[in-house]
């Protein structure tokens, strides 16, 4: 059986890509940071010293055990022990590694990847069981149904035909009396052509973005798994399923998981409150606007940051979002606004005065004037220093400028954000 690629899983295996030209017994380690291969050689201390130097790194490294395959990815030295008894000790680390091998694919290239997002199946409102009560005239509930049933895919759409898939697992025996479904919704990107890793991965952080965004929260994303059309165990002329080996890349996404509870929030809007067509736009457009967002969700994900650091950031953010929003409209122009102008342009496109972005004075233009006095302050030694007080509420506000730019990007309606704004502004809604 094959065993899963987790964090702290440890291998001894046989490797098939060294340059002995027969099979090496190696350690593989999967760690936080990725793979770390630790390869023992009887060497005398001075081949020892320069084995970095003669012998390549073989990437991928093709691995196999009695618990299945294992491909590594994007290797790079780590070091080799040197020692008079001729043993040495080469360490290799890399960045990921795919539960697969048989075929010497390389999958630097892929045709699918899978990962998971906190929040987005509540985003979605997508789940593949269903509850349901069973109610008797003067008796009342008299049962409890629950059925696992996959939902058909959501497409997404854009260049890599991103989707949303439901799954499902069940334990058929109770645990201590308890029967369990495990109800999984994860984003899927395919291509025809294979591309590379960082490009698929690309999209998925997308949609990391995206989640934390709306619930203005460090939402996790975890990779599952990686697919290759030439890399399948039968004949896909004839089934159109697709065989996707599990993927270890503990790197991918932001964060580290360490933060509070999702459960009490709820995002600014939903995936039925979007235009579709606007989604699969703003995907096919991940270049361009993915830049802004980047810069802005980074402040969720630091831990322990001055609140001036974080008014930096929404400012570079907001200033980078400007910027994208103008050269979509001045394509061919040379010269860029300043970046009073470029704060305009952001106000402009989101066209809401209220409290939860402006403030007190919930006029754009006083805000303006207030946020680009406190980004100086934080940013230039020559100006006023600004106040911790006024740093995290320019921050904040600037913050909630970008989100609702994203939900009216996506297609939410003015009326409905402009009810959420005030949800936000009231605590009723997180």
């Amino acid at each position: 059986m094959t065993e899963k690629l987790a964090l702290g899983v440890t291998r001894i295996m046989h490797s098939r890509s060294g340059t002995a030209g027969t099979d090496e017994v190696i350690v593989v380690a999967l760690d936080d940071r990725g793979a770390e291969v630790t390869w023992p050689r009887a060497l005398g201390f001075a081949d020892a010293f320069d084995l970095n130097s003669k012998l390549p790194l073989p990437d991928p490294l093709v691995a196999r055990d009695g618990q299945g395959w294992v491909t590594l990815q994007e290797g790079r030295s780590a070091g080799a022990s040197a020692s008079t008894l001729a043993h040495s000790e080469q360490c290799i680390r890399y960045r990921f590694a795919i539960a697969a091998g048989s075929n010497d694919v390389d999958y630097s290239k892929i045709n699918g990847l899978r990962t998971e997002v906190e929040g987005l199946a509540r985003w979605t409102r997508m789940t593949s069981v269903e509850t349901r009560l069973h109610f008797k005239d003067g008796e009342g509930v008299t049962g409890l149904e629950l059925l696992a049933k996959n939902q058909p895919d959501h497409v997404l759409g854009g260049a890599f035909d991103l989707r949303l898939t439901t799954s499902y697992s069940h334990q058929p025996q109770p645990k201590n009396g308890v029967f369990t479904i495990t109800d999984r919704l994860t984003v899927e990107t395919r291509t025809r052509s294979r591309r590379s890793w960082n490009d698929h991965s690309a999209q998925h952080r997308m949609i990391q973005d995206l989640m934390s965004l709306a619930y203005a929260f460090p939402c996790a994303a975890v990779m599952r798994s990686a697919m290759r059309h030439d890399d399948q165990p039968m004949d896909i002329r004839k089934d159109k399923r697709r065989w996707w080996p599990d993927a270890f890349e503990p790197t991918f996404g932001r964060g580290d998981g360490l933060h509070d509870s999702l459960d009490d929030r709820e995002p600014l809007f939903y995936l039925d409150e979007t235009d579709p067509a606007r989604v699969s736009a703003w995907l096919t457009g991940f270049q361009k606007w993915s830049r802004p967002t980047w810069i802005a969700v980074t402040t969720l994900f630091q831990r322990n940051s001055t609140v001036e650091s974080q008014l930096l950031q929404i400012g570079v953010a907001l200033e980078a979002l400007g910027y994208a929003i103008w050269r979509q409209a001045h394509p061919t122009s040379k010269k860029a606004p300043s970046y009073p102008d470029l704060l305009k342009v952001v106000t402009d496109a989101v066209g809401i005065a209220s409290a939860a972005t402006y403030g007190k004075a919930k006029r754009a233009d006083l805000w303006r004037d207030r946020f680009n006095r406190a980004f100086k302050g934080a940013k230039h030694a020559d100006n006023a220093a600004v106040t911790s007080n006024e740093a995290i509420e320019r921050a904040r506000q600037g913050f909630v400028l970008i989100r609702c730019w994203l939900a009216l990007e996506l297609g939410v309606s003015k009326t409905l954000l402009r009810k959420r704004l005030d949800e936000v502004r009231t605590g009723a809604r997180r």
